[in-house]
């Protein structure tokens, strides 16, 4: 059952019984405000909203800072230069206890000697042979042919110079050519005729089984 609403109230003022709906009291005229208590929770209700409202965005706000200064940290710590990794590059030339490698294929350059040859053997007037001692290992999975004449190209002083086969005949050790099967090793030497007073040798080995890859090997007069 609904509550009745009464038919009277008392005035706030002069405590007169007026209507229950009347605004203004009939008997002393003055304005029916609401309660004051009721004001005063009213306005704390209020209050409270407003502080919540403005909790919430101070919160946000500061979330959003937080959001922007740890995006801002992370991207300069992104933007800083990473450490560069230590890359070890092969010489562009190699000298004597050097090696080269390519695709499996070890080859270095063991020794170097020069001579005058022998009593019926020996280099033109004012030249000297310089011979070279190499050592190549075949680490691939197949097997590799080596040609003193197709994979090596001399240089003495910067003039071309060609093998010497009558140097190489004075040696104990076989020339640079044949096969060598996977997992084996060919030791050979290959010699040049230069002059006497020669400063610098280059040797480049340019086999086909290093697909135009190619090395070269200086050797210094002492």
């Amino acid at each position: 059952m609904s509550k009745e609403t009464p038919e009277t109230k008392l005035c706030k003022y002069c405590k007169s019984e007026i209507p229950y709906d009347a605004k203004v009291c009939p008997h002393c005229r003055k304005k029916q405000t609401p309660n004051g208590c009721l004001i005063a929770i009213i306005v704390i209700v209020v209050l409270f909203i407003l502080i919540g409202v403005a909790g919430g965005s101070s919160s946000s706000s500061n979330q959003d800072a937080s959001s922007s200064a740890s995006a801002s940290s992370d991207a300069s710590s992104g933007s800083s230069t990473p450490s560069t990794p230590t890359v070890t590059h092969a010489p562009s030339v190699y000298s004597i206890g050097d090696t080269a490698e390519s695709n499996g294929v070890k080859v270095t350059l063991v020794n170097a000697e020069t001579g005058h040859g022998s009593q019926y053997l020996t280099p033109s007037a004012g030249n000297i042979f310089v011979t070279l001692e190499f050592e190549i290992e075949n680490d691939s999975s197949s097997d590799i042919n080596v040609s003193s004449i197709a994979s090596f190209e001399a240089y003495c002083d910067d003039y071309s110079v060609a093998e010497s086969i009558t140097a190489v005949t004075l040696s104990d050790k076989s020339t640079l050519d044949g096969n060598v099967a996977a997992g084996k090793k060919m030791n050979g030497v290959i010699s040049y005729e230069v002059p006497e007073d020669w400063q610098n040798l280059e040797v480049t080995f340019s086999p086909s089984f290093w697909s135009n890859h190619s090395v070269t090997f200086e050797v210094k007069s002492n």
